[in-house]
């Protein structure tokens, strides 16, 4: 381990590293963490080191252990030295710190040992003399050599193990086709603008790589048959399968899923974005909804033109469903109370499609859900006024 000031490691060493989001988790630090951060960074009480990967001694082992799959990887890393494993908030919140992205309040102590009370200051606006003791300070780096490429996101998930990694990062850092894919897709801004207009999630949220588990949860679900639990458990199976092989080599991976999924999410965001105004938010139950819909627009090869009418008509139809079938249950499980010594089962929820529209996590669920649906929109007028049969309309033209 060696220490490097932080005007070198920030000026110089940090474009030398390359922060692989492979295995790498984002930048998610909320803007008060930054701040406590750089407090105990100007009191010495940060004593983590920043962990990377040389690159040239990773390069050596490859060719030694004939890692080829390593080898290409750590060559197409041209003018990269290191590679980030651990600390990549801290040196996001330092570099934010320097380029006066954001203040902070407290008493701090200047290189001449006094204090220096600061209230929501800059760094370009901090005391000559706190400034001094900041610029002074070191940046604790342990550069791990000789591994593998291969190696590098189970190294990761072991150093952040006890540190706070969620379900979801620790997928992400699988090397699978599926993850590099679904983080892709995730992260673009039409994609992660549909995620923030569903009720319940947060940017904070998406920092945390939330984005990456709801669409792989509706990828997975859009599968047929409908097999996948999508609980964490079925989550980590879904990219274990693929772990280390090609593409081409698993059935859910395959090209004709990635259309089918990325057609029924551009209908599902066209739905939500000309039916919703700004600042209206769908709920999660009416989300699942209009990703089954569209996903049986999709396969019966039809194509929607009023997007709205398609909007109102799954919304009411989901609506129906879950009151109806809750009055049904209500009605049975007091006419089943009322019987003294009834021989008959108690009638359960599970029965019921309000049950099944709160429980996307079950394969047997989700398929229940989606034909009740579906025979329900069968009866709305607008729903069938909504779309075309692609077919049809190319004959008439």
């Amino acid at each position: 381990m060696n220490t490097i000031n932080i005007h070198e490691f920030l000026n110089e060493e940090r474009e030398t590293i390359k922060v692989d989001r492979a295995f790498q988790r984002k930048s998610c630090w909320s803007l008060e963490q930054k701040r406590r951060f750089i407090l105990s960074f100007l009191r010495k009480r940060t004593p983590y080191p920043i962990v990377l990967a040389d690159i040239k001694t990773g390069i050596k082992q490859s060719k030694k252990q004939s890692d080829y799959e390593s080898l290409a990887k750590y060559e197409g890393l041209i003018g990269y030295e290191k590679i980030s494993l651990d600390g990549q908030n801290r040196v996001q919140t330092l570099h934010d710190f320097y380029n006066n992205d954001f203040s902070i309040t407290g008493r701090l102590i200047g290189a001449d040992g006094k204090e220096y009370p600061v209230t929501n200051c800059y760094y370009k606006d901090l005391p000559i003399r706190v400034k001094d003791a900041f610029d002074m300070l070191g940046i604790n780096v342990d550069t791990m050599k000789n591994c593998l490429y291969s190696e590098l996101h189970k190294i990761f998930v072991d150093i952040n193990d006890g540190e706070g990694l969620n379900e979801q990062e620790k997928r992400n850092a699988i090397m699978t086709w599926f993850s590099n894919y679904i983080r892709t897709f995730s992260e673009a801004p039409d994609n992660a603008k549909l995620l923030l207009r569903i009720s319940g999630i947060s940017e904070q949220d998406i920092k945390r790589s939330k984005d990456a588990e709801w669409f792989t949860k509706v990828y997975a679900s859009l599968l047929r048959p409908n097999k996948h639990h999508l609980h964490q458990a079925g989550l980590d199976n879904f990219y274990r399968q693929g772990e280390g092989m090609p593409q081409s080599t698993i059935d859910d991976y395959l090209s004709a899923n990635v259309v089918r999924f990325e057609k029924v999410i551009a209908m599902v965001h066209k739905a939500v974005f000309r039916k919703s105004t700004v600042g209206t938010q769908v709920s999660q139950k009416l989300f699942w909804a209009l990703v089954a819909a569209a996903s049986d627009v999709y396969d019966d090869g039809n194509q929607i033109h009023d997007y709205v009418k398609f909007f109102n008509a799954v919304k009411n139809a989901d609506d129906i469903e879950c009151l109806e079938s809750q009055e049904l249950f209500a009605k049975k499980h007091r006419k089943w109370f009322n019987v003294s010594d009834n021989p008959l089962p108690e009638p359960k929820r599970s029965q019921y499609y309000f049950h099944w529209a709160s429980d996307v996590n079950k394969p047997t669920a989700r398929m229940k859900r989606k034909q009740s649906l579906l025979l329900r929109l069968t009866k709305i007028k607008d729903y069938i006024d909504s779309w075309y049969v692609e077919t049809e309309q190319s004959e008439e033209a």
